[in-house]
């Protein structure tokens, strides 16, 4: 849904993180757009704004229980593969 049909406006609104509290209304707006049903869009603007104000930051020993690893960062994850990353891009 994303992958198309953004501006450069809903890009910047995507990827710098002292904007994201701007992506409830900026996903409304899309779906609204869209045709999608406004008790939809509103569901999905409220979820957007829980996941922005931290409902979903868990941390947990899953990562190391299951493979003997310590847990990495996404970033600390891509530049390990930086690489292999690259070739698949």
């Amino acid at each position: 849904m994303w992958s198309s049909g953004r501006s450069a406006n809903s890009r910047s609104c995507l990827a710098v993180g002292s904007e994201a509290s701007s992506l409830p209304a900026f996903s409304r707006h899309s779906l609204q757009a869209a045709g999608v049903a406004a008790w939809f869009t509103d569901d999905v603007a409220k979820l957007h704004s829980m996941l922005a104000d931290g409902y979903e930051d868990v941390v947990t020993d899953d990562t190391r229980t299951m493979t003997g690893n310590p847990p990495r960062t996404l970033a600390q994850f891509a530049a390990d593969h930086a690489g292999v990353l690259a070739r698949h891009s």
